[in-house]
């Protein structure tokens, strides 16, 4: 379906605050002068557009966390001169992000990680203020190698004092990919390389009731603090 103007109007303005927040002037978030050659029509089959790729009318696909966004291809010269992804209209992410350390040094997202490297070290996930509920993770010896087991401190034979799972903390977004998560639009900036210019994060998703971690490039729809 061809969006209508205010659709159009709204996703400028948000991805030109965006963009100004970056602090960007070129990649494939940008706006050229703030238009699209809306008037030629859209290919509604294009699969996956991209700059460079031949073309025959502007392209809109969806595209962004599970899905909800927006990628609209410009096409000029017989190719797609930009392809930017923008966010829905409802989306309440920040602006901004911290990195996913912290996030990525719970008990939950270590469970079953592999530590290679790391055997017998041991941490408490001090992320849960009452330290009745904490829970700790030992670096153990598996049949598929060294990997995070995680539960009470005690049942693994934890010490109180064992140092915060912070200090194992990777940033990495596949520690938190699909995993259960409790404050809807919450976001993070990933650590792991990319192969461009803009960086992979992550934010929590209500999805039919359940919340859950949506990982992948940002689209710039949000940027590091």
């Amino acid at each position: 379906m061809r969006p209508g103007n205010a659709l159009r109007a709204g996703a400028t303005v948000v991805m030109t605050a965006l963009l100004a927040a970056a602090g960007c002037s070129s990649g494939s978030g940008d706006l050229q002068d703030g238009t699209y050659a809306y008037d030629n029509g859209y290919d509604l089959e294009a699969l996956d557009p991209n700059p460079g790729e031949a073309c025959t009318h502007d392209a809109i696909v969806t595209c962004g966390y599970n899905g909800l966004g927006e990628k609209v291809c410009t096409c000029a010269g017989g190719v797609y001169t930009q392809c930017p992804c923008f966010p829905p209209r409802d989306w309440q992410g920040a602006l901004t992000a911290p990195v996913c350390d912290a996030l990525t040094a719970t008990a939950s997202a270590l469970r079953g990680r592999a530590c290679r490297n790391l055997e017998g070290s041991q941490c408490i996930d001090r992320s849960v203020s009452d330290p009745a509920q904490q829970q700790g993770c030992a670096c153990v010896e598996t049949m598929l190698g060294a990997q995070w087991a995680c539960g009470a401190p005690s049942q693994l034979g934890i010490p109180p004092d064992a140092v915060s799972c912070i200090e194992y903390a990777t940033g990495d977004e596949a520690y938190l990919k699909d995993q259960p998560c409790a404050v809807e639009w919450q976001e993070c900036i990933a650590r792991n390389f990319v192969d461009g210019t803009t960086q992979h994060g992550c934010v929590c998703l209500n999805e039919n009731g359940t919340m859950r971690w949506a990982c992948g490039s940002t689209n710039k729809w949000f940027i590091p603090e």
